[in-house]
């Protein structure tokens, strides 16, 4: 379904659903941990593809798509809202929080757990453009990073393969190989995904990097912190329920091989 507003549905149809929004199909993955967790739960996910890529998006602009996403949110009663997008959160998370009387989790690059896992003190970070410049960003970097040597690389590249579908093949083995040339040249043993788009390549980047190099996704974490602020039991089907203001059918077709429990699609 397209719209340039997130389609509503019927608040009394279903139980209350977690819904998630990125600008595109990269949310999946958080979606994925979600769904690995609860999978019982209903989740209404919207990509707002018509307006990707974030990451080259003024924050007052992705400030302007969160006021659709927030009536969206009560229109279809949700539970919580997941901010399923790095970029997104830095410009907007506390936006969403002060228009929204229900738990909003945002994403952030895993720089503190990386700081943990590296045994050589060199840490990379994959990320967009608007992600690294960000406010958030730097106040992460200035308060978990000061112990080690960061290296970060904004990879748009990805995202665009990503939207298009192209997460395996050969333009996706070069362009991993390109945005990892900084990482390998710096000698980094801990790499963050700090963009959701990046894991969906994360058997193609595990192979260029080889066996030694730790990938960090903060998703699985995000999941698990959702349903903690959850107060109310999830007492739902497993329904999906996906919605793009643009072309969905990359996000129809990833969200099917993405998904490892089998659920309904609308």
């Amino acid at each position: 379904m397209t719209s340039d507003k997130p389609e509503p549905s019927d608040p009394c149809a279903v139980p209350t659903p977690i819904a998630l929004w990125d600008s595109g199909v990269g949310g999946l993955t958080v979606l994925r941990a979600l769904r690995r967790e609860r999978p019982d739960a209903n989740y209404h996910y919207f990509a707002d593809n018509a307006h990707a890529p974030y990451g080259i998006r003024s924050a007052d602009r992705i400030r302007e798509r969160a006021d659709a996403i927030v009536d969206w949110c009560t229109t279809i009663a949700a539970g919580a809202l997941v901010v399923a997008c790095n970029t997104a959160t830095a410009a907007a998370v506390e936006h969403l929080r002060s228009r929204l009387d229900i738990p909003v989790v945002g994403m952030e690059p895993g720089l503190k757990p990386a700081t943990r896992l590296t045994r050589n003190g060199r840490v990379g970070i994959l990320a967009t453009a608007g992600t690294l410049a960000s406010e958030r960003f730097r106040v992460l970097r200035e308060r978990y990073a000061r112990s080690v040597e960061v290296v970060i690389h904004p990879c748009p590249e990805l995202v665009t393969l990503a939207e298009r579908g192209e997460i395996r093949g050969p333009a996706a083995r070069a362009a991993v190989t390109r945005a990892i040339a900084p990482f390998r040249e710096a000698a980094v043993d801990t790499l963050v995904l700090g963009c959701t788009h990046f894991p969906l390549f994360r058997r193609e980047l595990q192979t260029a990097l080889g066996p030694d190099v730790r990938l960090v996704d903060t998703a699985s974490a995000v999941a698990r912190r959702t349903l903690h602020l959850l107060s109310a039991d999830i007492n739902g089907s497993g329904r999906i329920v996906l919605s793009a203001s643009g072309d969905p059918s990359v996000l129809e077709a990833l969200a099917e091989a993405q998904m490892t429990v089998q659920a309904p699609y609308d």
